[in-house]
């Protein structure tokens, strides 16, 4: 009886430490995880800069909200046809549908602006996607 009682026991034992051990797992790739699944507080020293988009220019342009404070942003590396040009509506079209009211991340490359004064960064959505792909 008494052996039956450490092997119970034994088992008990085993079956919490896996489940610790998944636990502390999914929580370490939560935390990880380059992509915040919630949203961190905006303008975080060493994170990415929550924003809320507020309006869109064109398809490489947007108007974000920061803290309160709004900013004109464009997307590095993107060079999308301008308003003028035949296919300006089709870009900002595109650009409406892929990031019009979302929260999106910000990351800071070399340059804080352009010579218009708009923010240039990398633009990540909730679920990941890179914007500026």
């Amino acid at each position: 009886m008494k052996g039956y009682r450490i092997l119970i026991g034994a088992a008990i034992v085993l079956v919490l430490a896996i489940l610790l051990f998944r636990a502390s797992t999914s929580l370490w790739l939560a935390l990880s995880s380059p992509t915040p699944t919630v949203a961190l507080p905006a303008l975080l020293p060493g994170s990415r800069t929550v924003a809320f988009v507020t309006g869109i220019v064109d398809g490489d342009t947007i108007h974000i909200n920061i803290a309160g404070e709004r900013f004109t942003l464009r997307y590095i590396g993107i060079d999308a046809p301008e308003m003028a040009s035949p296919s300006g509506d089709v870009a900002r079209e595109a650009n409406l549908r892929l990031v019009e009211g979302q929260t999106v991340y910000l990351e800071k490359d070399v340059s804080e602006t352009d010579r218009y004064d708009r923010l240039l960064r990398y633009v990540y959505l909730a679920d990941g996607t890179f914007v500026n792909a």
